[in-house]
C-alpha cells in the first residue's frame, strides 16, 4: 500500500461532519453572519462555480411526487455519540420499497478518495445530480424513511441503477486485500456495461476501513422502519 498518500478529506474531519452534535441553533448563527456590516469579496474556481451551479440546478428540481427506484434523497439520522446527541442528513439512494413505510437502498457520500471496489461513482453532471452524492456505498445498505421535508437530490437512469445493482450483488470479500485508496478505474460488469469504482480494500491500516466504520455507524442511526403497507415494485 503506498502509505504516501493521504486521502482527502482526512477521518477526522468526516468524522466531525457526521457527528459533529447539534448547534446551539442553526438559525441564529445565519442572523449572526446576516448582521454582518463587512462581506468580503470572494472569488470563486471555476470548479466551484461549476459545483455551485449543479448544485442549484439539481435542488430546483421539482420533488417527485411518489418514491421510486433510483431517486436519492437527503435522509435523516438521529443518536447519542459520546453522551452527546447527533443529528444531520445523508444521501441514499433509493432501491427498493420496504414491506413497511419505506425503503431500501445504499448510502451515498461524496469521498471518491475513500472508494473501494463496492462504491460506485456516478456521473452528477450528466445525471443533473448534487455533487454531495456522487459516490454509491453498495456495501452499506440501509432501510429509511423520507420525510416531508427531506431535499430531492436528483434521480439516476434506469442503466446506471442495473449497473449499481450488479455491483451490489458482487459481495466482495470483506477482508484485507492489495488495494489502494485514490485509485479509480472503469471496468466491465456485464457486457458493454461499464462502472467507475475504486480498488480492493488494502491491509489493516488502510483509512477505508476506518471510513467504513464511521459509516456502519451512522447507519444505526436511521428511523427504524415501521410496518406498514406493501408497496409494488
Amino acid at each position: 500500500m503506498n502509505d504516501e498518500f493521504k486521502p482527502y478529506p482526512p477521518l477526522d474531519f468526516i468524522e466531525d461532519r457526521l457527528f459533529a452534535g447539534l448547534p446551539r441553533d442553526g438559525r441564529e448563527t445565519m442572523a449572526e453572519a446576516a448582521r454582518d456590516d463587512v462581506i468580503p469579496e470572494i472569488r470563486l474556481s471555476a470548479w466551484l462555480r461549476d459545483s455551485i451551479e449543479l448544485v442549484a440546478r439539481a435542488m430546483s428540481t421539482p420533488k417527485p411526487s411518489i418514491n421510486q427506484a433510483g431517486q436519492i434523497w437527503s435522509v435523516t439520522y438521529r443518536g447519542t455519540r459520546n453522551g452527546q446527541e447527533v443529528r444531520g442528513r445523508i444521501p441514499m439512494l433509493f432501491d427498493r420499497p420496504c414491506e413497511g413505510e419505506g425503503w431500501q437502498g445504499w448510502l451515498v457520500s461524496c469521498d471518491p478518495d475513500y472508494a473501494s471496489r463496492a462504491d460506485v461513482i456516478i456521473d452528477t453532471r450528466e445525471l443533473g445530480i448534487a455533487p454531495a452524492a456522487c459516490m454509491v456505498q453498495t456495501w452499506n445498505r440501509v432501510e429509511a424513511l423520507r420525510d416531508g421535508d427531506a431535499p430531492f437530490l436528483g434521480q439516476v437512469d434506469p442503466v446506471t441503477l442495473a449497473a449499481i445493482r450488479a455491483v451490489a450483488a458482487e459481495r466482495p470479500a470483506a477482508r484485507p486485500g492489495d488495494g489502494f485508496p485514490g485509485v479509480l478505474g472503469q471496468r466491465e460488469i456485464g457486457e458493454g456495461v461499464f462502472v467507475l469504482t475504486g480498488q480492493d480494500l488494502g491491509p489493516a491500516h488502510d483509512p477505508r476501513w476506518g471510513y467504513r466504520r464511521l459509516y456502519y455507524e451512522l447507519s444505526t442511526m436511521l428511523p427504524e422502519v415501521a410496518p406498514g403497507h406493501d408497496y409494488d415494485d
